[in-house]
C-alpha cells in the first residue's frame, strides 16, 4: 500500500520521534512520507520501536497510556467525598 519508500532522513526523523517518546508523531512522519494508511503506520511503528528497544532499551521510553492518575482520581476523589461526608 505504500506509494513511495522512505529514505534515511524519513528514518531518522522517525526514529527521533519514538527516542522522544513522540509516537503520534512518528506515525504522521511515516503517513507522509509512505502514504500508508493509519493501521499500516501504526504497526510500522510499533514494530519499529520494539526493534529500537531490543538493541538499545534505555534509548526507548517504556509505554504508557497516561491513564493511571485518570483512573486514580475517578476512584478515590469519590471514595474520599464518602469518607467524609460519613465522618462530618
Amino acid at each position: 500500500m505504500n506509494s513511495k519508500e522512505m529514505d534515511q532522513q524519513d528514518r531518522n526523523q522517525i526514529i527521533q520521534a519514538i527516542q522522544n517518546g513522540r509516537k503520534i508523531e512518528a506515525i504522521k512522519i511515516y503517513r507522509e512520507c509512505t502514504g500508508s494508511d493509519l493501521l499500516e503506520a501504526k504497526n510500522f511503528i510499533e514494530g519499529l520501536t520494539e526493534e529500537l528497544r531490543e538493541q538499545n532499551p534505555e534509548s526507548i521510553p517504556e509505554n504508557n497510556s497516561g491513564c493511571g492518575t485518570a483512573v486514580l482520581i475517578c476512584f478515590i476523589c469519590p471514595a474520599l467525598s464518602l469518607f467524609y461526608l460519613l465522618i462530618s
